[in-house]
């Protein structure tokens, strides 16, 4: 038996209205990953899951955990990943069609063996409530439909000089970087951007559509969030409404750059401080 069965409701609940009211407290170590005072039992190796409904509590996992199967809830964790070998691994993924309704909770991601070729969460149908991800390339990456990040810290992000994604130019880091989907929503989190985003939307795996990003706090990236329909030449139902903005963009006081070929939903964006609205800037 791997862990503990979680039978509290109270574990399960989620934040299901993308307002600016979603999250009051602006989430940090204090409110995301494994709870203080919780006892781990470690786990040394990588753990695939493939029964529905599995419980997952309270495990320091020295290895990668893939799910695949339905109805899995992992809580009060940390998922540290192995050393990856090729590939670009997620500490925790998710990419298997039936594998539905993930959620992680509570937990901590962070590599035991950073490495320019780790994610943090990769994938789709999961959702994230208060988990704490750092030291990886990209915290989350959405691959498919399905998911909510809410009441998350991502931050930390490592950058490589050379990385084979890229041509061996230096990486990208996004806390969140968005490749396809559908009914995809982000509430209340702190997003702090590496070298290119806080939020990058592409199309590069296939349709982005029915995406809210809503009531979060935004740190950092060239531009903190950069919606751009490519390789298609059209994207519509995305929503960035009601976040708050540092100035801490690479490029002065761009905090969302779009492409003109987004149809895109803005509105009630302002800067930390001031509460000031923020402009868009549109990218031909």
């Amino acid at each position: 038996m791997l862990a503990a069965t979680v039978c509290c409701a109270a574990l399960l609940s989620a934040v299901t209205a993308d307002s600016a009211e979603a999250a009051i407290v602006k989430p940090s170590a204090a409110t995301t990953g494994v709870p203080v005072g919780t006892h781990l039992t470690r786990h040394n190796g990588n753990i695939t899951v493939t029964r529905a409904g599995t419980r997952i509590n309270a495990m320091d996992l020295y290895g990668f955990l893939v799910i695949k199967a339905a109805n899995v809830l992992v809580t009060n964790s940390v998922i540290r990943g192995g050393v990856a070998t090729g590939g670009n691994p997620g500490l925790v993924s998710n990419t298997w069609a039936a594998a539905t309704n993930f959620v992680l909770q509570d937990s901590t991601v962070v590599p035991a063996h950073p490495s320019v070729r780790l994610d943090g969460v990769r994938g789709a149908n999961y959702t994230l409530t208060r988990v704490d991800i750092y030291g990886t390339v990209d915290g989350a990456k959405v691959i498919g439909n399905n998911v909510r990040i809410q009441n998350s810290w991502i931050h930390g992000l490592v950058h490589y000089a050379h990385d084979p994604y890229q041509g061996n130019g230096p990486s990208h880091n996004d806390a969140v970087q968005v490749l396809n989907g559908r009914n995809v929503h982000m509430t209340g989190n702190a997003l702090v951007g590496g070298s290119n985003s806080a939020l990058q939307i592409t199309q590069g795996n296939g349709v982005v559509a029915g995406l809210g990003f809503t009531g979060n706090w935004v740190d950092g990236g060239g531009c903190s969030v950069n919606v751009a329909d490519i390789p298609l030449t059209t994207m519509s139902g995305i929503t960035v409404s009601y976040n708050r903005f540092s100035h801490t963009s690479t490029f002065r006081n761009c905090a969302i750059i779009v492409s003109n070929g987004v149809n895109l939903t803005a509105g009630g964006n302002t800067w930390v401080g001031t509460n000031t609205r923020v402009a868009l800037t549109w990218r031909a």
